[in-house]
């Protein structure tokens, strides 16, 4: 480098020397160290410019370098981006895969309970295969046994051509025997209305012998032979083979029994055959089926009103009907239908019953009854 201005170790008296001639060894030395910091000068510009060169040179490798970075970076950058994209994607795919994880769930939970249902359908179904397995080993076991059965189906068969034969054999006999039958029924009612009158008449003669005579003497006494009517009732068959009763009359008493003798009362069978009414009339005029007793007796003669209880009932009723002795009702007393504990029909009475029939009697009359039904 250069310097400008007066050479060190000079002072101020120098420059003013300085116009003055030097001396030829100072200008030597003088262009000595000139020539000295030249040479020195151009080492260090050429060590400059050798550093400027490799500057210049490490400049373009940084930049080529700074360049290859930048590149790197963007790529680095661009992978990011597409690793970001692709993370983002995933998420939401994820996000999807949880929402739908509770529907899968729901249908996870229906499958297992799809899966129970079946599993206890499937041990139905085993149960029913066996129950079927074994009702199919006792088909089998019964099919072994059709030609039995077979042998057993003709023998029924010929049995039942003999009982066909036996039938329309005794079918032409009970055609006679309901002839019969519907004549016995009209000697019945005929044989119900002279039971009537006989009833007044033994009623006429009881009030003769209990009424008052001035003569000091009875009916009684005028007719020994005369046997007063016994209160209750007498057992007999008649002629037709049918149970018929003897009753005792008396007067139907206008009122009902006391609270003592109520007490001692019971409800009795009549009969096992039921009341039938006689006719629709009938049936719709009386429809409560409680008729009083009082309304089947004629008062005026102390016995029952036959005609009245024809246009009411059966020929077979009626007789069941008058067999239950007069004296022993009340009027309070009503034909009650009813089942008895024995599974029979009954006649009840408010205050009581008089037993009309016996047990062999119900069974006559019931064999009589089940014989005209069957021949009807």
């Amino acid at each position: 480098m250069r310097r400008y201005g007066p050479l060190p170790g000079l002072d101020s008296t120098a420059g003013h020397r300085s116009l003055e001639p030097l001396p030829y060894e100072l200008l030597e030395n003088k262009m000595a160290v000139q020539a000295a910091e030249i040479e020195r000068y151009a080492r260090e510009n050429q060590r400059l410019a050798a550093a400027h060169v490799a500057l210049r040179q490490e400049l373009v490798a940084a930049q080529r370098e700074r360049q290859r970075l930048e590149a790197h970076i963007g790529s680095i950058q661009t992978e990011n981006d597409i690793q970001i994209r692709v993370l983002l994607e995933r998420i939401a795919k994820m996000d999807a895969n949880i929402r739908a994880g509770e529907s899968v769930k729901k249908d996870l939970q229906q499958a297992h309970m799809e899966a129970q249902s079946l599993l206890t359908a499937r041990q139905e179904l085993t149960s029913q295969i066996q129950q079927t397995t074994q009702e199919l080993q006792k088909a089998h076991a019964e099919v072994k046994r059709v030609p039995e059965i077979h042998v057993e189906l003709d023998n029924q068969r010929q049995e039942h051509r003999r009982l066909r034969a036996v039938f329309e054999y005794e079918k032409g006999l009970n055609i006679e025997q309901v002839e019969q039958m519907q004549a016995m029924e009209t000697n019945l009612v005929s044989m119900a209305r002279e039971m009537e009158k006989l009833r007044a008449e033994v009623s006429n003669a009881e009030k003769k012998l209990h009424a008052p005579n001035p003569y000091g003497y009875t009916y009684r006494d005028l007719d020994p032979s005369y046997s007063p009517a016994v209160q209750g009732s007498a057992v007999y068959i008649d002629g037709y083979g049918m149970p018929q009763v003897q009753m005792s009359v008396g007067a139907i008493e206008d009122e009902p029994l006391s609270n003592k003798q109520a007490q001692h009362t019971k409800e009795v069978e009549c009969a096992t055959i039921p009341f039938k009414w006689r006719n629709e009339v009938a049936k719709n005029t009386n429809s409560s089926k409680d008729i009083k007793v009082v309304s089947l007796i004629d008062r005026v003669r102390g016995s029952w009103d036959v005609d009245t209880l024809q246009t009411l009932f059966q020929p077979l009723d009626i007789i069941e009907i008058c067999k239950i002795p007069i004296s022993s009702l009340r009027v309070p007393d009503q034909l009650v239908w009813h089942f008895t504990k024995m599974g029979c029909f009954a006649v009840k009475s408010v205050s009581h019953l008089a037993k009309a029939v016996s047990d062999s009697q119900r069974a006559s009359s019931s064999s009589i009854s089940n014989a005209i039904d069957s021949s009807v």
